[in-house]
């Protein structure tokens, strides 16, 4: 007859060892790393931890969009402000980590040298590398954009509107619908397409 250290764990036991464990590399019992009902406990936690990261992340880009146009009008939703607004953020993030000006010309030109990307995929190229420097820079990008969204939320819409204006004033607020250039100059048409 098998002792108590022998007798593979309940499924209960499994559950609350697991709950217990710092991350789910650390084995919380014996044999932990052999044990089909952990390894089965810890990819249902893994499964639904990555749902509800899915869920708040998209929850979070629609309470920002909800606030973008409740504070600056429907018209603020425009790609090509919303891009403006986007390289604004991440030339100072590029000044903040001591880019200077003249790699970021360079960088322009090689950009606005090729064929446009596609939208879609170039979203994701923006969130793999900004996770990526976020880990160089010892940052949570999670933590800060949860941080940084409840900032923005705080403050008063008049707070923006005069932000708003100021860069518009020198030129920097993107007319929604003049037609965005291509790469060799040439206009893509009007609006939002």
């Amino acid at each position: 007859m098998p002792t108590d250290t022998q007798r593979a764990p309940t499924l209960t036991q499994c559950i609350e060892r697991e709950r217990e464990a710092e991350d789910y590399a650390t084995p919380p019992h014996p044999g932990n790393e052999n044990c089909d009902t952990c390894a089965a406990v810890r990819a249902a936690r893994a499964a639904t931890d990555e749902a509800v990261r899915k869920v708040d992340r998209d929850e979070r880009q629609s309470r920002v969009a909800a606030w973008t146009v409740e504070t600056f009008g429907a018209e603020s939703m425009s790609r090509y402000e919303r891009a403006a607004r986007f390289i604004e953020e991440a030339v100072e993030l590029a000044q903040a980590c001591g880019i200077w000006r003249d790699v970021l010309d360079r960088i322009v030109a090689r950009v606005y040298g090729k064929e446009n990307g596609d939208p879609a995929s170039e979203v994701g190229n923006v969130g793999l590398t900004l996770l990526a420097l976020a880990a160089a820079l010892n940052v949570s990008a999670d933590d800060a954009e949860r941080r940084d969204i409840a900032r923005v939320e705080a403050l008063p819409a008049d707070h923006w509107h005069k932000r708003h204006a100021a860069k518009a004033a020198q030129g920097i607020v993107f007319d929604w619908a003049t037609p965005a250039p291509t790469a060799q100059g040439e206009s893509t048409g009007g609006g939002d397409e």
